[in-house]
């Protein structure tokens, strides 16, 4: 919707998106001396009884260190190409520091393209949970605070910790220059002396308000002016409501009627319609916290004649304000507690000025995307559900909850919609679609295409785990929570210490529910929810008032009644689900009282860099708020019987501590603590497989304790009724008509399979398909940007090059009397190849849709005896021709894939190659000299890895002494089972694991047990300076490379894929199960 500001249109479109950037992320570790590693790389393969001693040692080089750290360019940059290290680096989106620096320039034309900003770095610092002593890591640390860093020869200081970087134990360097270039605007014309000197500030505090210029932020299109923003006092009142008292120094909890202080526009301000495109948080010069639409200028002029309005009000300062001056010019109004460092400036005049003279702005932080649609569904959260009291979860009750996301999972088969939506296609808010997708929206039958299954299941399978983690689909939206503006305007300018406002008690006002027949009552849930008593349940408020006053699509919330206490919100820019589901709000308690306890204030002290230190530490060692949390899902999950005393403690405990940062308080669980560790210390619940991707063996089996599970009951329902096999979960046809590829060719491109063009594209795009997948695409990708900085792709790389390789063909065999377009010719005879050959079939067809998309689409548009009812402007896949871009890109492909090939290739020298050979076996056990010689060739390329890493200090001289072997084959990983599978020929092996333990036993090697991998310490043979290369492995599997040199097993080329492999019959012509039926279905289709 479009909104009228002062003449101009603004329309949410007007705000730009963040833009992405990249800053360094480097560790302690790097920081260490020389001295400091060697003696770390002694304690990492120390035995025990000597890693104190050396511990030690560390410790007393890290206190003896004088001067200031370095870490070294070498660090940051690869060498030889002068590239920044992609393992170094981190994203962020734009925000107020970063927009000061000169090097934050971007391609228009480029939106991929992110810039390096170097002026900001993130640093890891690792260290100990024991609150009583320092590691060297922590006393590293300390130093970096007192004397800053030199980067690549720059001084850095520790500028920062935000709370969720205190959370990863990180701190915000910025460059010492940078920072005095710049401190005015940074801290909106604040001194650390003026601070100080006003009484200081809590440290904590300090450190996350510093922080807000890191938040993501975009600038406006047509700037906010200051002088028509007003900061007003708190609008506070005691709201007498029953409550569950917790008191945290005796840890007893107490049903009692009290009156509750209640800060209703805590982080919350108010803006004429019209001035932001809707609600939103926003950012600059110390501001933080949301702000809602509202007229108040409208409020003050009806008011004005009622006489209910006092010509005076007081600002934040406390200074006078006259109400018609804020009716005639001011356009925001926030609250005292938006403006952070609000009692360091003497007046609302002194800070306006500083935020004028620094060139400072009022960015938006985050608008929330509302739905398009009158009935929305969302993912909802498990939490939502394990406090619920387990006999109200019922079977029937299940299966109600459930059916909303079991149709939706089991619609996608077979509803294009549907499918499209659950591959992350929004078709309201689309603007143009890859042809693929715009596809399937116009011909639905392709929902039965083997392709196009595999790549929808895939997306359907991971909805279905989401699912199955808890997180069923229910009926709302998540939206922010609004206080009554109205209230807030009564407070304020007509001075009613208790202001009626627009909204009863118990009641909320959402303007799409409250619209909306039949729906009386919804449920506000919000994210984290601990206890059982979080589910907050209102009547909707449906008065005329409430949607002449409240515009957007927030949930405006009452001033009589405690629901900020119920669901643990502030009104900041905090979201909540709020939900009509009928399904979702029978199975709850109503009798549940909210959870009161008083919070702690930060107190102010000096900041200096000592304290900054000592604040970094305390919340590094904090407790983590993860583990709070998962302690109480597997007490509210497992439990024979759940203690609520123990839930809502802990989930005080937890707001403790997510408010420690900057309250630096902490309490004591004292006789919960024990409870506390058990549980924290327990197996996870089985549902954790899906939320938390635990492993099957660290969850819960039990079935007699999942049973007692709400979210366990959820999850297996939703199992048990989306399963998907290749039988039962795609129809045959949809609406009575079934798949047709031929829809998808040029009637006026007659195909001859017995032409020189087809057998030529048919053996062309088997070699093109065996690069196509991600990881070469990703390679190719990055050597391309690295050599084209001016020349940007909008497309992939080697769909240019598989399109230029497919046209070429064409080219070649064209005849001018055809009268067809190249692309036209080469896209209707890939649709016969890749549709109607039997060996394509059921193979991907990427390169044929993202090559011809546009084109299959306009051909499949053509074809339709019925148009579909909707059409969507798609992507052009036409490449731009180059002949000099195709030749580089070539070039380039040639290279990726010689340089994947090197990482196999090492060479085996004749001595040890007869090492090898000299390696006496009993008899069965013969190919242990395979085995041996398997475990050299690893051992080589692991060694020529390490060989080819810049950082050659950072590796230790042990690592040099063993090869990896992993215990899951995780991304490529070689394990046991990559041994075995390399020896078959013909039939499965399994030698590794006994052939490992019979060089253990013959003293050729050492196994040394870790966590992920063993290392396998070989007893190599001594080198010879005469020594001459026997043979080169070139293969990945290099058992074909020893039987090309010893002739002990015949190799042979698979006809299908082109790829050498070994053969005991000299019969076979394929390398694989998968080959072999390609060749059988070539064999038929001739």
């Amino acid at each position: 919707m479009d909104l009228q500001m002062g003449g101009i249109v603004i329309s949410e479109n007007t705000i730009n998106k963040a833009r992405r950037f990249l800053v360094f992320n480097l560790s302690i570790f790097d920081c260490r001396t020389k001295e400091e590693r060697e003696l770390y790389g002694e304690l990492e393969k120390a035995k025990n009884e000597e890693k104190q001693s050396i511990k030690t040692k560390l410790m007393d080089a890290v206190r003896s260190f004088s001067g200031i750290r370095l870490i070294d360019k070498k660090v940051l940059f690869d060498s030889k190409s002068g590239e920044a290290k992609v393992d170094k680096l981190i994203a962020g989106f734009e925000n107020e520091a970063v927009r000061l620096s000169p090097l934050l320039v971007y391609e228009e034309d480029n939106p991929k393209y992110f810039p390096l900003v170097r002026e900001i770095i993130i640093m890891d610092c690792p260290g100990t949970s024991d609150k009583e002593t320092y590691s060297w890591h922590e006393i590293m640390l300390e130093q970096i605070v007192r004397d800053g860093v030199m980067i690549d020869g720059e001084k850095f200081i520790v500028y920062s910790s935000s709370a969720n970087q205190m959370k990863k134990r990180q701190v915000c360097l910025m460059k010492e220059q940078f920072f005095n270039d710049n401190q005015s605007r940074l801290m909106c014309g604040l001194t650390l002396d003026v601070i100080n000197k006003k009484g200081g500030c809590n440290t904590g505090k300090y450190l996350a308000y510093t922080s807000l210029i890191f938040s993501k932020s975009v600038e406006m299109l047509v700037n906010i002016n200051i002088d028509e923003v007003l900061i007003l006092p708190e609008f506070e009142t005691k709201v007498i409501d029953k409550v569950n008292y917790l008191d945290m120094e005796s840890l007893t909890i107490e049903e009692t009627t009290m009156p509750v202080p209640v800060n209703h526009m805590d982080g919350a301000g108010v803006f004429l319609p019209g001035i932001f495109p809707q609600s939103c948080q926003i950012r600059g010069g110390w501001i933080k916290g949301a702000v809602f639409p509202f007229d108040f200028r409208q409020f003050i002029i009806e008011k004005q004649k009622e006489g209910k309005v006092r010509e005076i009000i007081k600002d934040a300062w406390g200074d006078n304000v006259s109400v018609d001056y804020v009716r005639d010019n001011i356009k925001i109004i926030l609250n005292d507690s938006q403006l952070k460092m609000r009692k360091y400036y003497d007046s609302w005049e002194e800070y306006k000025q500083k935020f004028k003279e620094n060139g400072l702005k009022i960015c938006i932080n985050n608008i929330l995307h509302y739905p398009n649609t009158d009935d929305p569904i969302v993912l909802s959260a498990y939490q939502f559900y394990q406090t619920i009291p387990r006999e109200n979860v019922t079977d029937e009750r299940i299966e109600a909850l459930t059916a909303l996301t079991i149709e939706t999972i089991n619609d996608a088969k077979v509803n294009p919609d549907t499918a499209l939506k659950i591959m992350g296609i929004d078709l309201d808010e689309a603007e143009e679609l890859e042809p693929f997708y715009a596809s399937i929206k116009a011909y639905p039958q392709m929902l039965q295409d083997p392709y196009v299954k595999r790549r929808i299941d895939s997306k359907i399978q991971s909805e279905r785990k989401k699912a199955m983690s808890g997180r069923p689909y229910i009926k709302g939206y998540y939206n922010y929570i609004c206080p009554d503006l109205y209230a807030a305007c009564e407070y304020w300018f007509c001075g009613i210490d208790n202001p009626e406002g627009l909204i009863p008690k118990n009641h909320v006002y959402n303007a799409l529910y409250s619209n909306t027949d039949g729906v009386t009552e919804v449920c506000c849930l919000r994210s984290p929810h601990l206890s059982d008593c979080e589910h907050g349940i209102r009547q909707l408020e449906k008065s005329d008032e409430c949607k002449r006053w409240f515009s957007g699509m927030d949930t405006v919330i009452s001033t009589h009644d405690l629901l900020t206490k119920v669901i643990q919100c502030d009104v900041d820019g905090d979201e909540c689900l709020t939900t009509p589901d009928r399904a979702f709000i029978d199975l709850l308690d109503r009798d549940k009282l909210p959870l009161y306890y008083e919070m702690k204030k930060a107190e102010p002290s000096e900041v200096n860099k000592q304290y900054i230190f000592d604040c970094l530490m305390r919340s590094f060692k904090n407790e983590k708020i993860g583990d709070i949390s998962n302690a109480l899902t597997k007490h509210l999950n497992m439990a024979y019987k759940v203690d609520y005393e123990f839930v809502r403690i802990m989930t005080a405990y937890n707001n403790f501590c997510i408010d420690n940062p900057k309250s630096q308080y902490m309490p004591s669980l004292e006789k919960y603590q024990d409870m506390y560790c058990e549980w924290m210390e327990r197996e996870n619940p089985y549902f954790f497989k899906y939320a938390k991707q635990k492993e099957t063996d660290k969850c819960c089996t039990n079935e007699v304790i999942n049973k007692r599970s709400n979210v366990n009951r959820i999850s297996k329902y939703i199992e048990n009724n989306t399963k998907s096999n290749k039988n039962n979960i795609w129809r045959d046809s949809i609406d009575g008509k079934e798949f047709k590829p031929q829809y998808f060719m040029d009637s006026d491109v007659k195909v001859d399979r017995s032409s020189e063009t087809y057998k030529a594209l048919l053996d062309e795009m088997a070699r093109l398909k065996a690069n196509d997948n991600e990881k070469f695409r990703e390679q190719l990708r990055k050597k391309y940007n690295a050599s084209n900085d001016d020349k940007k792709l909008g497309y992939d790389v080697y769909y240019f090059y598989c399109n230029s390789k497919i046209q070429n063909i064409i080219k070649e065999y064209y005849s001018v009397t055809e009268r067809i377009g190249y692309r036209r010719k080469a896209a209707t005879y890939l649709v016969d190849i890749e549709y109607f050959q039997e060996e394509n079939k059921e193979s991907s067809k990427d390169i044929l849709w993202n090559c011809f998309g546009d084109i299959l689409y306009e051909n499949l548009l053509y074809n339709l005896k019925v148009k579909p009812d909707e059409l969507y402007r798609v992507k052009r896949n036409a490449y731009k021709k180059s002949e000099q871009l195709e030749k580089e890109i070539a070039e380039m492909v040639e290279a990726v894939q010689q340089e994947r090939k090197n990482t196999y290739c090492v060479p085996i020298m004749d001595y040890e190659f007869e090492w090898i050979r000299g390696l006496s076996c009993r008899k069965g056990c013969e190919r242990d000299q395979y085995l041996l010689y398997l475990l050299l060739v690893q051992y080589k390329r692991e060694m020529k890895y390490l060989d080819g890493l810049e950082n050659q200090d950072a590796i230790s001289k042990d690592r040099r002494k063993y090869v990896k072997i992993y215990k899951k084959s995780k991304y490529g990983k070689v394990t046991r089972t990559t041994f075995d599978k390399w020896l078959e020929i013909n039939k499965r092996v399994t030698i590794a694991d006994k052939g490992l333990k019979r060089f253990g036993n013959k003293e050729l090697i050492v196994i040394k047990d870790c966590k992920k991998y063993d290392k396998v310490y070989l007893q190599l043979p001594k080198s010879k300076e005469n020594g001459k290369i026997a043979f080169t492995v070139e293969n990945k599997n290099p058992m074909i490379d020893f039987y090309l040199y010893t002739k002990d097993v015949a190799v042979k080329e698979c006809v299908i894929c082109h790829r050498l492999f070994p053969v005991a019959d000299g019969n076979v012509k394929t390398c694989s199960t998968r080959c072999s039926r390609i060749n059988e279905l070539r064999n038929k289709n001739k």
